[in-house]
This record gives C-alpha cells, sequence and structure tokens, in this order.
C-alpha cells in the first residue's frame, strides 16, 4: 500500500492529532537543489523538519520523490513531532 504524504508545511491539527496518536508526520516537501548542497547534513535535516512545519522533527526519513523545473527536488519525509509539537511560521 503507497502511503499518502501531504503537502507540507502541516497543520498544528495534523501535528497534534499525530502526536497524540503516537504517529509520525508526514508531508511532501519541495526543496531548492542549492539548498541541499550548502551546509551540513544536520543543515539539510532542520531544513527538511522546517519544510514539514516543525521545528524540532525527530527521527527524520525522506527520500526524493520527483523534481519541477531545473532545480526544485520533491521530498516525501517523514519523523516523530513529539519532542517538539510546534508549527513554524511563514
Amino acid at each position: 500500500m503507497t502511503e499518502i504524504y501531504k503537502p507540507g508545511p502541516v497543520s498544528q491539527a495534523y501535528i497534534d492529532i499525530a502526536t497524540k496518536n503516537e504517529e509520525y508526520i508526514t508531508a511532501s516537501v519541495e526543496v531548492n537543489f542549492n539548498e541541499v548542497i550548502v551546509g551540513s547534513f544536520e543543515d539539510f535535516l532542520d531544513l527538511l523538519s522546517e519544510r514539514v512545519g516543525v521545528i524540532c522533527l525527530m527521527d527524520i526519513s525522506y527520500e526524493i520523490v520527483g523534481f519541477k523545473e531545473h532545480d526544485i527536488l520533491i521530498f516525501n519525509v517523514s519523523g516523530d513531532a513529539s519532542e517538539a509539537a510546534t508549527q513554524v511560521d511563514d
């Protein structure tokens, strides 16, 4: 069965429900290729966390599922939001 990923950032209600049910947050996010290649691996994981909409997403897993234009990668991301279930403000 294919898991469906919602476009990030996710809503606070989704974070609250997933945290209450001890489930991982899942989202599909877009990242510019230049953002992937600069900084450390931890910086990259923080970027994914922010794009999902959770300040400190833990135990992150991700996969590239597509691309747009010539430099936008699309990632499916999942992780544990139980430590910091706080929505990132845009």
